[in-house]
């Protein structure tokens, strides 16, 4: 009824706008006669139409296509404001802390249910070549394989689609990479650690048909802000990537971190990182053998130092650090200056916080005594699985035999025979590491195993210490390895497996484990230890296990390690003393 009643209405208005028409003609001629009362129904006429107009067309009886929407209508300007907009949003995602930047355990980051996916390579298997056409630089138009790098370097590849957000993160994460690089030669340098293959390498695949997909303004970010440094290219093969990568095209970015052509991380986000991912910083900390505490400390330490933003101990630290530098010859005169120059201190005014920080000699020993002295922890073993964030397994476990465990030996009795290592414990306590190739790992075992050398040193009960590592090159591993020998206690065996990466099949170890730690006893595992990267000092559960099988409690052990190693420090001072007394009688 209620449209019925606006048809009635809207008639009787058009009726009224013609009889107005002709009317307002006539009472024109005819003003001076007074009629206007059909002007007066002209107005009521043209009142009511524009009146009933929106209400007809919102009972859509009459369609308005006379006018045009052109408010929302999305013109190409339009699109690429709200684009730009759109950006800026995702800007705000940013750190919001940018002062901090944090380096995470790369184990932790498929915990998260929407990090559970895979695209790409896995970690353990080898990086196909991939052929790309570069498209910027000296490079632009050619084809070329982006995987092979030079040797032991790490490669950092990105393969992700023409997400014009990706791109701006791109950029970032780029810049971020290179600092890293520069970081760990710069501190190479100053330890005097450099290698030949040093640094980190780097690059981008866009998984695209072309290029025009791109915003204008992401394309000229490619082109203009990514660093000469990277290699990028386009994919050949499109959206999907090539077929022997098999990517996920519900992942936005792969990112995947190899060494000498072998997958060592891979992570897969279905939306492209703005800002570098906090894991994958862990896993390139790992790639460089760098602790993640350390590289978190790098990255966000100062480029410039105000002598009123440091006290006066940790400045005259500094100052010692550039003079040994000098004498060292690793830094020149000119650099030193540099780095004072950041220090907000002439070389006068080093040399007087030197001496006011260092007081004397005696105060620089007893500094000393006492970093020898950091305490050892000793822990219930059965608190190990607690404390782990995950449970990883690798390996035989509690209660199982230890099968056969060929190796060939790189020091001691067996250096350069293969032996069964599980056969020359002969039965005794047997503490075991089978580990990877890693540098850190290395490192790591020299400190581990001078403790456990002390505890076999003061125990009743036999105790046979061995280490076996895992790898594809056993020749190189070799001579890696070796260079540990002067620094091991004697022993401690050293051995290289011949079953590559993942030792013999038997014994079912971890791929993604870079340590495994066995205690047995008469053949039999009494505990098991997986860590996803190695000791780098030693671990208190470890050792805590080691003096469950020979007897001691942990805060018994404890007690006596740290009792030990005071004793030690005391027995080096005092030989320091005595042959500081003896050059200068000769004197």
């Amino acid at each position: 009824m209620g449209k019925q009643l606006l048809l009635s209405l809207f008639n009787r208005s058009l009726q009224s706008v013609r009889l107005g028409g002709l009317t307002g003609c006539v009472a024109h001629l005819q003003f001076r006669k007074n009629r206007p009362s059909n002007t007066i129904v002209h107005l009521i006429a043209v009142t009511l139409l524009l009146t009933c107009l929106p209400l007809l067309s919102t009972a859509q009886l009459v369609p308005l296509k006379t006018f045009q929407a052109s408010l929302f209508a999305q013109t190409p300007e339009k699109k690429k404001e709200m684009e730009k907009a759109k950006t800026r949003k995702m800007d705000g995602k940013e750190y919001k802390d940018k002062s901090r930047i944090k380096v995470k355990d790369p184990a932790l980051f498929a915990q998260s249910e929407e990090n559970k996916i895979f695209s790409g390579p896995q970690p353990g298997e080898k990086l196909p070549s991939l052929m790309v056409t570069g498209f910027r630089g000296g490079i632009e138009g050619q084809t070329y394989d982006i995987t092979p790098r030079a040797d032991g370097k790490p490669l950092v590849l990105f393969l992700q689609d023409s997400n014009g957000v990706g791109v701006k993160g791109l950029v970032s994460v780029s810049k971020l990479l290179l600092k890293i690089d520069a970081l760990e030669k710069r501190h190479s340098k100053a330890t005097g650690a450099e290698t030949s293959n040093q640094g980190i390498q780097i690059g981008v695949v866009l998984l695209a048909d072309n290029l025009d997909t791109l915003p204008e303004w992401a394309h000229d970010m490619l082109k203009k802000e990514i660093p000469n440094e990277i290699l990028t290219g386009l994919s050949p093969d499109g959206r999907e990537g090539p077929g022997s990568y098999g990517l996920n095209r519900n992942v936005a970015q792969t990112v995947i971190i190899a060494k000498d052509g072998k997958v060592l991380h891979n992570f897969a986000f279905t939306q492209p990182m703005l800002y570098t991912d906090p894991h994958l910083l862990g896993a390139i900390a790992q790639a460089i053998e760098v602790e993640p505490a350390t590289l978190e400390k790098w990255l966000n330490q100062t480029e410039h130092y105000a002598s009123e933003d440091l006290d006066e101990k940790t400045l005259a630290a500094k100052f010692t650090e550039i003079q040994k530098a000098i004498r060292a010859g690793k830094i020149s005169r000119a650099e030193a200056a540099e780095w004072l120059e950041k220090l907000g201190i002439t070389w006068e005014e080093g040399e007087q916080l030197l001496r006011k920080a260092e007081g004397n000699t005696q105060t620089m020993r007893g500094e000393r005594r006492r970093e020898n002295r950091r305490r050892v922890e000793v822990k219930d073993p059965a608190g190990f699985s607690k404390a782990e964030e995950t449970r990883l397994f690798s390996g035989p476990q509690p209660g199982e035999k230890l099968p056969p465990l060929m190796a060939k030996g790189i020091n001691g009795d067996v250096k350069d025979k293969t032996y069964d290592v599980i056969a020359k414990a002969d039965g005794q306590l047997l503490v075991l590491f089978l580990q990877d190739e890693s540098g850190l790992g290395l490192r790591g075992l020299v400190g581990v195993s001078r403790y456990l050398a002390q505890i076999a040193a003061h125990s009743e009960e036999k105790i046979h210490i061995s280490a076996v590592f895992l790898g594809d090159a056993p020749d190189t591993l070799e001579k890696q390895a070796g260079k540990l020998v002067p620094h091991i206690p004697d022993g401690v065996l050293l051995g290289i497996s011949q079953d590559g990466r993942e030792g013999p099949g038997s014994y079912g170890l971890n791929r993604n484990v870079a340590q495994t730690v066995i205690i047995a006893k008469d053949g039999k595992v009494l505990y098991n230890f997986a860590f996803a990267q190695p000791m780098l000092q030693s671990d208190p559960y470890v050792l805590g296990a080691v003096g469950e099988a020979i007897g001691i409690k942990p805060k018994t052990l404890e007690s006596r390690l740290n009792r030990q190693q005071v004793e030690g420090a005391r027995r080096m001072e005092r030989s320091r003393e005595q042959i500081r007394r003896g050059e200068s009688k000769e004197d």
